[in-house]
C-alpha cells in the first residue's frame, strides 16, 4: 500500500527472508489450506456448526466476540498502518495493512475459546494446535510479520479473556433497556465505526454487518425460539444440509452491501436457521 509505514521492528526483513527459506513446494499448498481456516467466511461457518450442534451459549460468546475482534484489529490497523512483508515474499495477495494480523487474533479467539471450553485432554490441544498453525502460516506464506502474528496471539487471548469473563457475570450492559432500545445504541455505535477505521478490503463492514446480525439474531432467538439441538444422525443431518444451504445461498447469492450480506447471514445462522430446525425436529417426532 502507497500510504503504509515501514515495520515497526528491524529485523523484520531478516526474519521473513528466514522463514522463506524453510518452505518446500509440498508445504507451500498445505499452508494456503490452513491459512484459509483464518478468513472471516471460514470462521463464521464454524461457529455457525457450533451454535446449532454444540453449544449455543458459548458459541453466542465466541461468535459476537470474534466479530469485536475484528474490530478491534481493523481500528489497530489503521492506526498503526504498517506495511506488509517485502512483495517477493508473499504467496498470497494482500490489499490491507499488516499489524497486527488478523488471522491470528481471530482464531486465537476462536480456537482458544474451543480448548477452553471443551476441556478435553485431547481436543483441547488439538484446538490449540490448529489455531497456532494458522497464525504461523502467515509469515510462511510472506504477508506477516512474527511481530504482527505475536500482537494477534496476545489481543485475541485478551478479547477471549473479556468475552469469557462477560458470559461467567451474565453481563449485559445494555440489559436495562427494551430490545428496541438497546438495539438503536447499538446500531448507533456501530454506525461510527466506518468513519474511524482506515479499511481499505471493506472488513469493517463485514464485521460490523455480522455482529449487529447475530446479536438481533441471538435475541429473538433467546425469546421466542429456545432451539435445542436434536443430535440423532437422522435430524442434525437434515439440520445440516438446511443450514449450510442458507448459508450459500446468503453468501453467494447476494449481491448486496456487505453490511446486509453479512447481516443477513448472521441473522440466519443465530434466529433464522434455529427457527427451521425446531420444525424439522417436531415433525422428524410426529
Amino acid at each position: 500500500m502507497d500510504n503504509c509505514r515501514p515495520s515497526i521492528f528491524a529485523w523484520g526483513d531478516a526474519s521473513i527472508a528466514w522463514i522463506a527459506e524453510l518452505r518446500e513446494p509440498w508445504l507451500n499448498s498445505v499452508m494456503r489450506v490452513i491459512s484459509s481456516l483464518g478468513k472471516e467466511g471460514a470462521v463464521l461457518f464454524i461457529l455457525a456448526l457450533a451454535y446449532w450442534f454444540w453449544n449455543k451459549r458459548h458459541a453466542k460468546t465466541l461468535t459476537l466476540g470474534m466479530f469485536s475482534a475484528l474490530i478491534l484489529n481493523l481500528w489497530i490497523k489503521s492506526l498503526v498502518m504498517e506495511c506488509r512483508p517485502p512483495h517477493q515474499f508473499h504467496l498470497q495477495e494482500v490489499h490491507d495493512y499488516s499489524f497486527p494480523s488478523g488471522h491470528a487474533q481471530v482464531c486465537m479467539l476462536v480456537w482458544g475459546g474451543f480448548a477452553y471450553y471443551l476441556r478435553s485432554r485431547w481436543l483441547s490441544p488439538l484446538c490449540l494446535l490448529i489455531g497456532l498453525l494458522i497464525a504461523f502460516s502467515r509469515p510462511y506464506l510472506g504477508v506477516h510479520y512474527p511481530q504482527d502474528v505475536i500482537a494477534g496471539l496476545l489481543l485475541g487471548l485478551g478479547v477471549l479473556i473479556i468475552c469469557i469473563l462477560f458470559e461467567k457475570k451474565n453481563w449485559a450492559p445494555l440489559g436495562r433497556f427494551p430490545l428496541i432500545g438497546q438495539a438503536f445504541i447499538l446500531l448507533l455505535f456501530l454506525s461510527i465505526l466506518p468513519f474511524i477505521i482506515a479499511d481499505p478490503r471493506g472488513l469493517t463492514q463485514i464485521a460490523v454487518g455480522g455482529l449487529f446480525g447475530f446479536w438481533l439474531g441471538y435475541q429473538w432467538e433467546e425469546r421466542t425460539v429456545h432451539y435445542v439441538p436434536n443430535r440423532s444422525l437422522l435430524p442434525m443431518s437434515i439440520n445440516a444440509c438446511i443450514g449450510i444451504i442458507g448459508i450459500l445461498v446468503l453468501w453467494q447469492g447476494l449481491t448486496v452491501s456487505h453490511y446486509l450480506q453479512y447481516g443477513l447471514l448472521s441473522l440466519w445462522i443465530a434466529y433464522g436457521a434455529p427457527v427451521i430446525f425446531n420444525l424439522t425436529n417436531k415433525y422428524l417426532r410426529s
